[in-house]
Formats: C-alpha cells, structure tokens, sequence
C-alpha cells in the first residue's frame, strides 16, 4: 500500500513547496510600495525585509531545488524516478542524504568573532564527499536490482529479433518448434526475457543458475531451464531421461545425468519435459513467454498473496483466457485483487465474494491477503480458440 500512495504524496508535496516558494517571492517582491511606504526610515525597512529573510535561507532553497529535481525528474525521466521510488524510503534517504551534501558544501570556516569565512569547512567537506560516496553505492545498488527485476529500459544490442511464426536464429523453422520454445523458455526463466538469452551459470562460469540461488546442490529448480530437481515427480523423470540416454549411447555406462553441471543435460532435461508435458513445467514465467509460445492445454499459475502489502504483478498472455481462486476454497480465505485493463483503469475486489466481479480486456493483476497469513491464488490459463 505504501509503495502506491508514497509516489502520489511525493510529486504533491514537491509541487506545493515549488508553487508555495514562487508564490511567497512574488508577495516579497511585487509588494506595491506606497508613498509613506517610501518614507519610512532604514531600521524599518530592514524589519520589513527581515520578515521575508528566511525565503532566502540556505536550507529552504536546497529544498526548492530538491523540490524542483523532483519533480523534472517524475514528469520527464520516468524510469529514473522508478529507481529513486523504487521503494518508499529509498526515495525518502536519497532526498535525505542529497539535501544533507549540499548543506555541507555551503558550511564555511568562521572567523574569531564568530563571521563567516570564504574557506570550506573541512570536517563538512570531507563528510560530504564519504555521503556522496555513499550515495552513489546505494543508488547503483538500487538501479541494478531494479534492472534485474524490470529489464533495461532501452534495449539490448544482443535481442533476438523474432518474426512470427519463423525464426532461423533461434535454430527452429516455425514459432511452434522445439528450438524455438526452448529459446523462448530459457530467455523468459535465466535471461532478459529475450529469447535464446538465458544462462546455465553465473559470472564464475562454475556455479549453476539456482532459485533460490542459495539453495544446496541437488536441490531447487537449476540450470538454464531451471530444471526443478527439487520436485520428487521431475526427479523420476530425469531418472527415465538417464536410463532412455545410457540406451541411445547419449550417456556412457558409467555417467550419470547432472543437470546442475551440464548445460547440454540440462537442455536435454527440457527438451524431454516440454515433448512429454508440454510447456506445463514452465507455468511460473507464462507471464513472460505466454503470448510467444502457442500452448496445446490448460496451464494452472499459482500466485502467493503476502500479508500487508501486495504481491509482484502477474500479466495475463494475450492468446489465453483467465479464470483464477483459492487453492483451497473450502478454506474460505479472504483476499484481495487489483486489476489494470489495457486503458490504464484500476479494479479493486475482495474475494470471496458473492457479487460478479466484470473486469473487462485485464492485463495484469496482484493480489493480498486479508487473512494473518499468505493465501495462495490459483490462476487457470485456457488457450483461445
């Protein structure tokens, strides 16, 4: 709930302190000057202008720029202002630690009678420079997971281009073949969500893609196709794929099938499991490779709703119909829906509900729960006729 409300509180505020601030310097300065207005002697007119003094302070006009950089920054770099508000307070340390280092940047050496110098103050200048440093970190920090989770906003030189329906880069001669939905596949689980952009390994080039990443060996979906070893169900097939290889010669005698160390086994394990069942092992990323990849059946999604705040975004592929519920109905858990149509509107429901809840031509939904722990959300996915 935050993370919606604060961004919309955030472009008010910046836009009252800027209108307010050039409100009040034009009561200061267009203020009409009467003829005993004129008369007056100096002491009073340095009260006068001593009442507008504090317009002028250095920290108010830090905050006008700050202000200013806002709101430019909202209105005319939207994906940078996603990066600054990419959660509630790290827009509010940002603006913290930025209006800090340009304070300390005014801060002068004083004389012995207390005035001001010319000269920097050291201990300030040097505190700036450790928040900048600072600064700098978090925001590369935080502009590199929001690319992990978002993708880059201006593309990518090494993008397969796709033509419907033929794609010779990706090895496949039609948008239905196995290459091709391979690619499609290991794009939209371990790359960019570009075909064929996947990666079986990290940057060490040794230790395999694995979610969670932290998860022993042996267990967790892993590799390029993120192959679930961790399912007991997917692990007596990889066991009928060992035995099908050692009978084709694929495999010697003696070697074993290893998904995690073998990007070549590790396709091999997808090619097995998309001809046997289809794209169904892969429903967690058909947001991503749904309006790509022509299923044959029903896919079923399940989406977590967390307690207190809403889950991530899951859009629906545009060749499929959507039908969604509880996992456990006879459970009567309570939630809540929001979703976004293709004209930008917002639908809120509660479930469940006996009202029909219409939202017509949805592209994406998110859910929470209204329960003291996580509901989990079924979402069937029906190819259109």
């Amino acid at each position: 709930m935050l993370d919606q409300i604060v961004p919309i509180l955030i472009g008010f505020l910046s836009m009252v302190l800027v209108v307010g601030g050039i409100v009040l310097l034009l009561i200061k300065n267009l203020k009409p000057t009467s003829s005993s207005e004129k008369n007056k002697d100096i002491k009073t007119k340095k009260e006068e202008e001593s009442r507008w003094s504090w317009l002028t302070h250095t920290k108010l006009l830090i905050v006008y720029g700050l202000a200013i950089f806002n709101l430019v920054v909202w209105a005319m770099i939207p994906w940078f202002w996603d990066i600054l508000a990419y959660k509630w307070y790290t827009w509010l340390i940002f603006n913290i630690g930025f209006w800090t280092i340009l304070y300390f940047l005014t801060v002068k050496v004083k004389d012995k009678d207390g005035k001001e110098t010319e000269s920097d103050h050291p201990t300030a200048k040097r505190l700036a420079k450790i928040i900048t440093a600072m600064l700098i970190l978090g925001l590369a920090t935080i502009t590199w997971k929001y690319f992990q989770e978002k993708g880059w906003p201006f593309g990518s030189s090494n993008e397969a281009t796709i033509t419907p329906g033929f794609s010779p880069q990706l090895g496949g001669t039609q948008a239905g073949s196995v290459s091709y939905t391979l690619a499609v596949l290991d794009g939209c689980e371990t790359g960019t969500g570009a075909p064929g952009s996947g990666r079986h390994f990290l940057e060490d080039g040794i230790t395999p893609v694995r979610n969670p990443q932290d998860a022993p060996w042996g267990t967790g979906a892993v590799g390029k196709w993120q192959i679930h070893i961790g399912d007991p169900d997917v692990s007596e097939e990889l066991k009928l794929l060992e035995a099908e290889m050692k009978l084709d010669g694929s495999l010697g005698p003696d070697e074993s099938l290893d998904v995690e160390r073998s990007e070549a086994h590790n396709r091999a394990a997808a090619e097995y499991l998309y001809k046997k069942y289809g794209t169904a092992p892969w429903t967690a990323s058909v947001a991503c490779w749904g309006s790509l990849v022509t299923s044959t059946g029903t896919l079923i999604v399940t989406l977590e709703a967390p307690v207190g705040e809403w889950s991530n975004y899951f859009s629906f592929p545009n060749n499929h119909r959507y039908d969604f519920g509880r996992v456990s109905p006879e459970k009567e858990e309570k939630y809540r829906a929001e979703f976004t149509t293709q004209d930008g509107k917002v639908i809120l429901g509660e479930f469940p509900s006996e009202e029909f809840l219409r939202v017509p031509k949805a592209i994406k939904m998110r859910v929470q729960s209204l329960e003291k722990e996580p509901v989990i959300i079924k979402i069937t996915l029906t190819p259109k006729s």
